[in-house]
């Protein structure tokens, strides 16, 4: 996969990000790659584990795991 494809990808994801995050929580969400996969660590300690392709292609996929909890917690009212 290319990396102008991850990029891309990225900057959907992060329309979104926007919307529900300050510029502090977006700068300070970053990426590292253990050698067996990529850690995303984003705000408020939220931490996501998986499989990308590349830098750009971790933090799309951390930033939708994000946002999937984020949803969730603001939709049900409850954190699970």
């Amino acid at each position: 996969m290319p990396h102008s494809f991850c990029r891309s990808l990225a900057a959907n994801v992060m329309i979104d990000v926007r919307k529900v995050t300050t510029k502090k929580e977006r700068s300070d969400a970053w990426v590292y790659n253990t050698g067996l996969g990529w850690e995303f660590h984003g705000p408020a300690g939220f931490y996501h584990y998986g499989d990308a392709h590349c830098a750009y292609d971790a933090r799309s996929d951390g930033w939708e795991a994000w946002l999937r909890c984020f949803n969730h917690i603001n939709a049900e009212g409850t954190v699970s």
